[in-house]
């Protein structure tokens, strides 16, 4: 062979491994920007089933207390009805007054108010009693099935003498009022 067709041959083995030593760089430029981006997507995923994993505990947590939570609204719908319930109120009463063996006089509701997602009821119950039976009628009144807030207790001589004693007591029962 001849020089000029070894010089050509050269030229070409040159051009040949330059051009596959740029395309060699070009691919590993690609695949560390490949890598780049999977890494990026991977840290993405990763937060996204951390706060995924965290809302799964949370629901599984509201899971585990489903059943006191349902328990709690049963008795806050017992406190306070969605409607007033006054016949309801008024039994329950009477049998709260008969159980401690106080006479119930009188029952009378004054004119309602509305709250924030809920109705004020105001009432004013009188009876007559013993002093220890009044006593045990306001425990019964606490301890009742209806939410009753007491915001006056006045006692005064009773019809007989004593020690019988009038009790009037001012107080606000609530409804929900949808």
């Amino acid at each position: 062979m001849t020089t000029r067709a070894m010089d050509r041959s050269v030229i070409l083995l040159i051009v040949l491994a330059v051009i596959a030593v740029l395309a060699l760089g070009f691919f590993i430029y690609r695949q560390v920007g490949i890598r780049a981006d999977l890494l990026e997507s991977i840290e993405v995923e990763e937060a996204n089933v951390a706060a995924a994993k965290t809302r799964l505990d949370y629901l599984q947590d509201l899971a585990a207390r489903s059943d006191e939570m349902e328990e709690s609204l049963e008795i806050m719908s017992r406190l306070i009805p969605d409607e007033p319930l006054e016949d309801e109120l008024i039994v329950q009463l009477s049998a709260e007054a008969e159980a401690v063996d106080i006479g119930l006089i009188q029952i009378r509701f004054d004119e309602r108010s509305e709250g924030e997602g809920y109705v004020e009821m105001p009432i004013n119950l009188s009876f007559e009693g013993r002093y220890l039976q009044a006593i045990e009628l306001l425990k019964s009144l606490a301890d009742s099935e209806r939410g009753i807030r007491i915001d006056d207790i006045r006692m005064g001589r009773g019809s007989e003498d004593l020690p019988f004693l009038s009790i009037t007591v001012r107080g606000s029962v609530f409804y929900a009022g949808n």
